[in-house]
């Protein structure tokens, strides 16, 4: 494969697809041709890519000619991909710069594997963070509170949580908690988000049940990093 997993959809992937949809005219392509292609997108190995390219298009059999509808309806909807991530990029670097304005957006933005979109998706989502006056009522509004089960005279208060709250916060925040630990492997930073979830699974924790107690614990530094500008 050319373009693995998701770099399919990286702009470079969409626009050879787009202009070289087919092995037939990849192989009728020049070699330099296909290298300047590669060396305007900046890639880095601009020069040694086009040449496997060409081998590969070689020894490849087609099932489809060059002309058919199926070869255009591929360059055609790759351009279409191009053009809806071009407008979906647009309107992060747009929320991003609403968010800024926020007093709350370097404060969430120093927390350690936080980026800029996910910070200001995480104001998008809870707004005036400072509403919350407490980590109960912050949880409760993600869904992160433990539901209530009651069966004759016993309650379980410690049941699974009750997803009653906003669902894409706790979307957020479980994607925001795979990052933080993912990238404190990656780089060898030791945080607290990722000490915690390792502690939980050490425990025995599940991992999913490990995800939810790094939620709260998220949450309560983002509420306490917040609520340190209500004091002043």
């Amino acid at each position: 494969m050319l373009f693995k997993n998701q770099t399919i959809y990286s702009n470079i992937a969409l626009n050879f697809i787009s202009k070289y949809p087919h092995a037939e005219i990849i192989t009728n392509t020049r070699i330099d041709c296909l290298q300047n292609f590669f060396k305007q997108a900046k890639y880095g190995r601009w020069k040694s890519k086009p040449i496997k390219i060409k081998e590969l298009a070689k020894q490849s059999y087609p099932s489809v000619s060059k002309n058919d509808e199926i070869v255009s309806n591929l360059s055609s909807i790759s351009k279409l991909i191009y053009n809806y991530e071009k407008e979906i990029n647009e309107l992060k670097i747009k929320l991003i710069d609403y968010a800024k304005q926020s007093n709350y957006f370097n404060k969430i933005n120093s927390i350690f594997g936080i980026g800029d979109f996910i910070t200001a998706l995480i104001i998008a989502e809870l707004d005036d963070i400072n509403r919350f006056n407490n980590i109960k009522e912050l949880t409760a509004y993600c869904g992160l509170d433990p539901s209530i089960k009651q069966s004759g005279k016993s309650i379980n208060i410690h049941g699974p949580i009750s997803k009653s709250g906003n669902k894409y916060m706790r979307k957020i925040l479980f994607m925001t908690i795979l990052n933080i630990t993912r990238l404190s492997a990656k780089c060898h930073v030791e945080n607290d988000i990722e000490s915690y979830y390792r502690k939980k699974r050490n425990e025995g924790k599940h991992h999913y049940v490990a995800t939810i107690a790094c939620t709260t614990k998220l949450l309560r530094q983002i509420l306490a990093l917040c609520k340190q500008l209500e004091i002043k």
